[in-house]
């Protein structure tokens, strides 16, 4: 996990003033006219975490320095300076690639590269200097939401080659990304419950061969035989197991044996633990079914999504341009876990009612992140504290 603490920027978007700001650990938003440096900043957050600085060469500013925190203990200083004169010969950094870029849209990006570009990292006080991963896991969704990546890009660019330029097939790129982010959260979520139950199982056996002492889950007080038929009953089920007995026979033997009571507080307890991973998954649904209006609903299970209208199915290709804005945000925010979120114009396409609730619904479907919002919308930062503003 890692997140922002401070930036300094010097030159952004030509100023002369120096850009700085301590960042909020949930909730940012940057707001300023066109040409302010709201998508340069990002960029440049962005090219941080990654310990990427090539994708800069052509970003309007000097130096950049940035303190990340990893793992909630840890701090890092990562400093960037593009007229820094490394092999001290008396001269700048100098131009020696460009490399042209096609977009999704049919346009060009230019990617310049400079010789020796690079951020220095330093550890601060506090910190350790044991191995931390070079690119920080985080996200980052520019205005194209295509892609987060140039690989990812470039794999969307040899399809519009092969296909032609087609809005069609742009429905089609956004909905592939779409459904494998959803699997990938999905997949994580169903590995952290089998983790649960197998914990849980550990714990029942342990009891049951005498190991109890050993126990690691905490215990709660035995709930009553009627209670304790139903956990049990739930927990075979997640098993695929049906239960073997029946209430009263089980009832008959809870009062008794105290190696039963045992049992069912632990399963208590792993259900809790499961509940609790299903938390997210079930805001998630639920804040989704409150946005989208009339007849339209989604699904979202182990599948993949679905889009129901009245008794049928259509494709997720078919959402409207604010609907796949929306889930893709959401989507991307509930996927990426206590870390950061950079997303530019985050607003694009929503409806004004959906912009104003958009930080907060970011913040029902994972309250441990944070969010680093670049935006024009006065909507977006209606409801956010003028703490957590930085006006550019």
């Amino acid at each position: 996990m890692a997140y922002l603490e401070r930036f300094a920027v010097t030159g952004l978007a030509g100023r002369k003033d120096a850009v700085s700001h301590v960042l909020d650990r949930h909730v940012n938003v940057m707001w300023g006219l066109n040409g302010s440096g709201k998508t340069s900043l990002l960029r440049i957050l962005h090219a941080a975490l990654n310990n990427e600085a090539q994708g800069l060469a052509r970003v309007p500013f000097t130096t950049a320095e940035v303190t990340i925190v990893i793992d909630g203990e840890r701090r890092i200083l990562r400093r960037l300076d593009k007229a820094r004169d490394d092999d001290g010969d008396g001269d700048e950094l100098e131009l020696i690639e460009e490399e042209y870029l096609q977009r999704a849209d049919g346009g060009y990006d230019v990617v310049a590269r400079i010789q020796g570009l690079r951020w220095e990292t330093f550890h601060l006080e506090g910190g350790s200097a044991k191995p931390f991963p070079t690119r920080l896991p985080h996200t980052y969704l520019p205005i194209s939401r295509l892609a987060e990546s140039r690989a990812a890009l470039r794999r969307g660019v040899n399809r519009l080659a092969r296909e032609g330029l087609d809005e069609a097939l742009f429905d089609t790129l956004f909905a592939d990304q779409v459904r494998a982010r959803w699997q990938f959260y999905n997949s994580g979520a169903l590995d952290e419950i089998r983790a649960v139950q197998q914990q849980g199982l550990a714990e029942i056996l342990s009891l049951l061969f005498g190991g109890a002492g050993e126990a690691t889950i905490p215990l709660a007080p035995a709930p009553e035989a009627a209670v304790a038929y139903q956990l049990i009953s739930q927990f075979l089920a997640r098993q695929n197991i049906k239960s073997a007995f029946t209430q009263r026979t089980f009832a008959a033997r809870y009062d008794k044996e105290r190696e039963l009571q045992e049992v069912v507080r632990r399963i208590e307890t792993v259900l809790g633990e499961i509940e609790a991973a299903l938390e997210p998954q079930r805001a998630f649904q639920a804040l989704i079914s409150d946005l989208y209006s009339g007849n339209k609903q989604l699904i979202f299970d182990s599948r993949g999504i679905q889009v129901l209208i009245d008794d049928g199915t259509v494709p997720l290709e078919s959402l409207s341009s604010g609907e796949k804005q929306l889930l893709q945000v959401l989507l991307e925010t509930l996927a990426s876990s206590d870390g950061a979120i950079l997303i530019d114009e985050p607003e694009l396409s929503m409806h004004v009612d959906w912009q104003q609730k958009l930080v907060a619904s970011m913040r029902t479907v994972n309250p441990e992140c944070q969010l680093l919002l670049a935006t024009h919308s006065p909507e977006v930062m209606a409801d956010v504290p003028d703490d957590k503003i930085f006006e550019l």
